[in-house]
């Protein structure tokens, strides 16, 4: 339970950070209509609570299209879908907090606005943006106990099924809190430890 909980979490981390910066340069972008867009999905999967948000894509998909996703899949769809919205604006604060003159500096150097971006802009917003990350994915971490609803057997699942079998609740539960305890106790280690990194290795 344990390990699909962490699984969902870090798969729905990941493809919320595709997403995000996805959904970054759509704001940032020079076409309205992105921006538009971008900014829909930005309001629409930060406004939608995560309880609705699973039951939807589980079973609304489902009655709505015919489109039936497996239990783990769908959970790591609803975790990517609900942190891209936060990602999204994090990663566009860290890019929007790149000075301007890095920008003229890069294009004064003969890049393009994709170079700049890629070569210059992105590397220092990488660095701004690891905190608020990684706690988005201590969020992930704890908010994939709600999976538990659409079936999904990860810790709170079978926390739960062992609590109703040997009718034990409190020993059944209070290890299933310990658990996502140390993992968000780990995470917050890690980031820690990559962020004393990156600042001992400034960029130039």
């Amino acid at each position: 339970g344990f390990g699909i909980a962490m699984f969902c979490a870090s798969g729905g981390i990941l493809v919320a950070i595709i997403l995000g910066i996805i959904v970054a340069l759509m704001r940032l972008s020079r076409f309205s209509a992105l921006r538009v867009v971008a900014f829909i999905y930005t309001q629409l999967f930060r406004g939608v609570p995560l309880y609705v948000l699973v039951i939807w894509i589980y079973f609304g998909l489902a009655i709505v299209s015919n489109i039936n996703i497996p239990q783990i899949p769908a959970g790591i769809l609803t975790l990517a879908l609900l942190n891209s919205g936060y990602l999204s604006e994090t990663f566009r604060s860290g890019i929007l907090a790149v000075g301007q003159g890095q920008r003229e500096a890069g294009e004064a150097l003969g890049l393009n606005r994709r170079q700049v971006l890629r070569y210059v802009t992105l590397p220092q917003a990488g660095r701004i943006v690891v905190p608020p990350t990684g706690n988005q994915y201590v969020d992930a971490i704890k908010d994939s106990a709600i999976l538990s609803i659409i079936g999904v057997p990860e810790l709170m699942k079978v926390a739960q099924e062992q609590a109703n079998l040997f009718y034990r609740p409190f020993e059944f539960y209070t290890i299933a809190g310990a658990m996502y305890l140390v993992a968000v106790l780990a995470v917050a280690k890690i980031i820690s430890i990559l962020e004393k990194k990156l600042s001992k290795n400034p960029l130039p």
